[in-house]
Order: C-alpha cells, then sequence, then structure tokens
C-alpha cells in the first residue's frame, strides 16, 4: 500500500478530453482569455452578454483565433458556433460552467509555462556547451602553434660527402713500390724492362 491508502502507481492519470485540448492550445495570452471568459460565465452564470463572443474582435482574435488549437478549446468547453451569425460564438444555457473549468484552464497554463522554462534551460545549457567545446578546441589549437614556435624552423637535410677513394691510392702506392723492386731486379741482371710493364702500372 502506498503513503495514506492510496496505491502507487507509475502511469500518469489519463487526461480528459477538455484536458488534452486546453493541454494543445501551448499559448499563454489565449489561457489568459480562456480564463477570464468561462470564469465570468462561473460567476454570472445568468448573464447572456457573457455567452456570446465575435471573433472579429481584434482582441479575440489575436488572443484565440491566431493561437493554436484556442477555438478548438473553446469548442471543447462547451462553446459553439452561432447558427445565425458565423461571427459569433455561443455558450448555450445549458453548459453550466464552474470554476472547475478555470482551474483546469490555470493548470494547462501552468505546465505550458513549465515546458517552456524547460526547453529555455535546455536550449542554453546546448549552446555553453557548444561554446565550451569551441573554446577548448581553440585553446587547444593555440597550444599546438605555440609548441611547433618553440621547436623552431626544421633543418636542412645532410648533403652526402664524396669520400676519398683509399683503396685507389693504396693500390697505386702498392704498384710503384713493386714496380722500383723490380727495375732493381733487372739493373743488377742487366736486363731492360719489359715491354709489358709500364711505368706506374703491373700487367
Amino acid at each position: 500500500m502506498g503513503y495514506a491508502g492510496y496505491v502507487p502507481t507509475k502511469y500518469a492519470p489519463k487526461l480528459s478530453g477538455v484536458q488534452l485540448a486546453l493541454k494543445a492550445v501551448q499559448d499563454e495570452a489565449a489561457y489568459d482569455l480562456l480564463g477570464k471568459l468561462m470564469k465570468n460565465l462561473a460567476v454570472n452564470p445568468a448573464e447572456d452578454k457573457y455567452r456570446r463572443l465575435r471573433l472579429s474582435n481584434p482582441r479575440i482574435e489575436a488572443a484565440l483565433k491566431a493561437a493554436p488549437n484556442a477555438l478548438p478549446a473553446l469548442e471543447a468547453l462547451g462553446w459553439q458556433s452561432d447558427p445565425e451569425d458565423a461571427d459569433f460564438l455561443v455558450c448555450p444555457k445549458s453548459v453550466k460552467p464552474s470554476m472547475a473549468e478555470v482551474r483546469l484552464i490555470e493548470e494547462a497554463k501552468a505546465d505550458f509555462k513549465k515546458d517552456a522554462r524547460s526547453a529555455k534551460r535546455s536550449a542554453a545549457g546546448k549552446a555553453l556547451a557548444t561554446g565550451v567545446d569551441q573554446q577548448r578546441i581553440a585553446a587547444q589549437l593555440a597550444a599546438d602553434r605555440a609548441e611547433r614556435a618553440a621547436a623552431g624552423p626544421v633543418g636542412r637535410g645532410s648533403t652526402a660527402q664524396a669520400l676519398p677513394n683509399l683503396g685507389m691510392k693504396t693500390a697505386m702506392k702498392r704498384g710503384s713500390a713493386v714496380e722500383g723492386i723490380v727495375d732493381c731486379l733487372l739493373l743488377q741482371q742487366g736486363v731492360s724492362k719489359p715491354p709489358n710493364v709500364q711505368e706506374g702500372m703491373i700487367l
């Protein structure tokens, strides 16, 4: 059992046709005028002037005819087109409004304002989050630029330098030494240099 003997339920109470019609109005000025019209009828049920509504009245037209679903809400509250003049709505004497209808209008208005505030906060939160993300990205880009600037320009690649041909020089030196030895031996034996032995190279 729930608190004070009530059975708890996770389901919201089902809305009546009048509540659904009022919920669909979604206009604060229309709620205000609806409340005034129904309160006049509840307080002065015998006054015929409160049972006729001229739609071409600028104030009525601005608050009701231009508001989404305002006229269907009036019809749900008992108002209907005047069969003798289409410019008027009438509330038959068989309809006896009370302050209960006025309270339903006030509840619908309060819900509308609450939803509007929630939507505004949500939009503001999204805008703030977007701004924070943009600031974070800008800060990261600035940090990256500063890091690249601190590292300095990239140096030019080194150029390969030709190494000295040590092997060739060594070979040439060795060839000259051998050639000298051969010349000495040939001179001692009284033999001239063979024609196939050239200066600086042994074949």
